[in-house]
């Protein structure tokens, strides 16, 4: 039985910061709705200045921030992603595709771009990004005093002309309504913010899909196993001196806590004596 890469590591960290956002951002409205009813006192606990001239107004530029900021951190987490599939293990195995990502340096909205363009063949990996692409300018237009960003052609049409499934997909959200919104610079409501989270999680699991399909499974698998003895020179020595059986055992317990799943494909990568030999072979402890 072999090994097959199911999610990339850079997928499963980005999933645990952001999968219970919706949940948090829902906790703080209805936090600050509590607030808004003239309900609610500052605890003793907080060691803080806290005494609004009109409560209600409070509330509103508080739900205000909650949701705008919660936009930014969600695309500067897709950043962060796209990041770590630079890093060792590299999941960039096309030397064009790293090229360009590395020329769009820190700008998200480039690296965006490259991705899209590359995999947009791909249906829903196309709807969600065109979400997604909505999401990032929205994020500037909030976070940025006087930015003045548009939404590319491409990606507003590709919004226009599938209304129907973002509004079945996305809890009723109304294309319409978030194009002029986001036009006229108005905050994003709870629904669009939502939406976008969902759009951006969606694009990361095709964008992780679509590079796996490209790896190169001994290149990735000799990075990963480098990472995992990078700690120390210590635990690579204690490695090599083990028995080859278990050896063996060592490396698919590495595969098996870093995304692999067992598989009984023919893609399927097996990890025996000749795996290990090869690796053994590069080292000099």
């Amino acid at each position: 039985m072999g090994f097959k890469l199911n999610h990339s590591v850079a997928q499963r960290q980005f999933k645990k910061r952001i999968g219970q956002a919706n949940h948090f951002l829902i906790t703080i409205l209805i936090g600050l709705d509590e607030v808004s009813k003239g309900q609610v006192n500052k605890p003793d606990t907080l060691d803080v200045c806290w005494n609004p001239k009109d409560v209600k107004v409070s509330v509103a530029r508080s739900r205000a921030y909650a949701l705008n900021s919660t936009l930014a951190w969600i695309i500067d987490n897709f950043d962060s992603y796209v990041q770590n599939c630079k890093r060792k293990p590299c999941l960039i195995e096309n030397k064009q595709l790293s090229e360009e990502l590395d020329s769009a340096d820190r700008r998200v909205n480039d690296k965006f771009k490259v991705l899209f363009s590359r995999y947009k063949s791909n249906e829903e990996l196309k709807l969600f990004g065109a979400l997604v692409a909505l999401g990032i300018q929205w994020r500037n237009v909030t976070t940025h005093s006087e930015a003045n960003n548009i939404l590319d052609d491409e990606y507003e049409e590709i919004l226009l002309d599938n209304k129907q499934w973002y509004n079945e997909n996305f809890c009723h959200l109304d294309v319409d309504t978030a194009l002029e919104s986001f036009k006229t610079h108005k905050n994003p409501t709870l629904k669009e913010t939502t939406s976008i989270i969902k759009a951006v999680l969606r694009f990361v699991e095709q964008i992780d899909t679509e590079l796996l399909k490209e790896i190169q499974g001994e290149r990735f698998l000799t990075e990963l196993i480098e990472k995992h003895f990078s700690q120390g020179r210590k635990s690579k020595c204690l490695f090599l001196n083990l028995s080859k059986e278990r050896q063996i055992a060592e490396v698919k317990n590495v595969l098996l806590n870093n995304g692999y799943i067992h598989s009984n494909d023919e893609e399927g990568f097996e990890v025996d004596e000749t795996f290990v030999d090869r690796y053994i072979a590069k080292q000099n402890c």
